[in-house]
């Protein structure tokens, strides 16, 4: 639930956007963008989120770690809910922030764990992307068919990203791009050798 709501609010300060990418759902307009929410308060004996009190939350432990997370001593907090499987001791965020955060054994995109993912290795891209040594993810969703080892997103960047075999717009395949030929244009278009795209679509 908390993702919706956090998407909702984006997606509304993004309608003024004039980039194509408006028009999508996107969490993030650039790699520093940031979740919206009030944050945490805490008094001698209690912690809140928006003036509502963290039922279990330790006042004298907790830190607010920024966009939208807190910890106490013992547990982790995603917009003043409990995260249950993560750890407290070993939890940061991830830079660039887009949404990834990890503790030593676990992958978190807000606050929702990524099955599989591999805490030691995974990396914050920026724009709502991240990887480990195996596969990429977008928004939290992994990437079919995208290769970890040679991903890399294109600038100016939007919306565009590739590999050494394949091309993507978001988290999409563009149909019969060349990767090795592909250039990102701005303004939600892209070429390669023989076409134009638009919007991940050729023209």
């Amino acid at each position: 639930m908390h993702f919706s709501i956090v998407a909702v609010l984006l997606m509304l300060l993004q309608t003024a956007s004039t980039s194509p990418l408006s028009h999508h759902l996107r969490q993030y307009s650039s790699s520093s963008s940031r979740p919206v929410y009030y944050g945490y308060f805490v008094d001698n004996w209690n912690v809140y989120f928006n003036g509502q009190k963290i039922n279990d939350a330790t006042a004298s432990s907790f830190k607010d770690l920024g966009d939208g997370y807190g910890k106490d001593s013992w547990s982790v907090y995603y917009l003043g809910k409990k995260i249950d499987s993560a750890t407290a001791a070993s939890f940061n965020t991830l830079s660039p922030y887009t949404g990834y955060a990890k503790d030593s054994w676990n992958v978190y995109y807000l606050s929702t764990k990524l099955n599989g993912a591999s805490s030691s290795s995974f990396k914050s891209l920026g724009y709502g992307y991240g990887k480990d040594s195996w596969n990429v993810y977008y928004l939290g969703i992994k990437i079919h068919n995208a290769s970890a080892s040679s991903f890399q997103l294109l600038l100016p960047f939007d919306g565009y990203s590739k590999d050494s075999w394949n091309v993507y717009y978001l988290n999409t395949q563009v149909t019969g791009a060349s990767s090795a030929s592909f250039q990102s244009l701005g303004n939600g278009y892209g070429k390669d050798s023989w076409s134009t795209y638009y919007l991940g679509k050729k023209m």
